[in-house]
């Protein structure tokens, strides 16, 4: 079946709105979010009937135009963002869940940045989008977190706590910018080691065991401080002795 878009304008989609996407990778898989958060209500009512707001999940190749626009409909065998709606302040949610080796095509960095590229060297994964935003969202984020070590970013804010890295993207450097990250997937993000709980049998092993080591070591210092007394002794009364002895010969 030939793909069927709409006819409608990218700036009718995100005028007036704030824009985020937030990404979630781990090892094997990387969860991706976007939201669009207080759209005028013609253009949420809009969205809302278009058929669930069909967007693909992955990009397609074929697809020439840059605009960020879905299928009219779903179609049998395409994998498809998972859309919810939010009526209290006119926002739309879209989820979509890939493998590490998949990400490469998906569908929202792909259609918001010129190029995008993820590649691993061992346990070393880069990604990377190229110079320049092609969608045009209003106060854009991209936000990304792991629980792996990142060992080189651009990002514009990182938080340190939750190992997060923030991109934001304005109309002053929307031509300009770009996202670089390096994880380690090897290395969880401050890793602590985890001290195991002694059971309160091993609690009285061990003390058992310190108080015999106290009680060799108390005997050992008694009869160090007993033979240097009793040298000392003994050599008292052998100067004692000899001065004796002297006087005697005197005499």
């Amino acid at each position: 079946m030939k793909k069927i878009y709409f006819i409608l304008p990218i700036l009718l989609i995100i005028t007036g709105c704030s824009s985020k996407i937030n990404i979630d990778i781990d090892q094997n898989s990387v969860i991706e979010t976007v939201e669009l958060q207080n759209l005028e209500s013609e253009t949420y009512s809009k969205l809302k009937t278009w058929n669930g707001f069909p967007l693909q999940l992955y990009h397609d190749e074929e697809l020439n135009d840059p605009a960020w626009l879905p299928n009219r409909e779903k179609e049998s065998g395409v994998k498809y963002y998972d859309i919810t709606f939010n009526d209290s302040n006119n926002s739309l949610l879209g989820t979509g869940i890939f493998t590490i080796d998949e990400h490469h095509r998906s569908s929202l960095i792909r259609r918001c940045f010129k190029y995008y590229d993820v590649r691993k060297a061992g346990q070393i994964t880069s990604f990377e989008t190229g110079h320049g935003l092609i969608c045009a969202f209003q106060n854009f984020s991209v936000t990304v977190s792991t629980p792996y070590k990142v060992i080189n970013s651009n990002a514009h804010k990182i938080d340190e706590e939750n190992n997060t890295y923030t991109w934001n993207i304005t109309k002053e450097n929307k031509n300009d910018v770009y996202i670089s990250l390096k994880i380690d997937f090897s290395k969880k993000y401050k890793e602590e080691e985890q001290v195991v709980p002694q059971t309160p049998t091993e609690n009285i092993e061990n003390q058992e065991q310190n108080n015999s080591v106290n009680n060799i070591l108390t005997t050992k210092n008694i009869i160090i401080i007993t033979s240097i007394l009793m040298l000392i002794a003994m050599s008292v009364i052998i100067i004692i002795l000899k001065s004796k002895y002297n006087n005697t010969s005197k005499l």
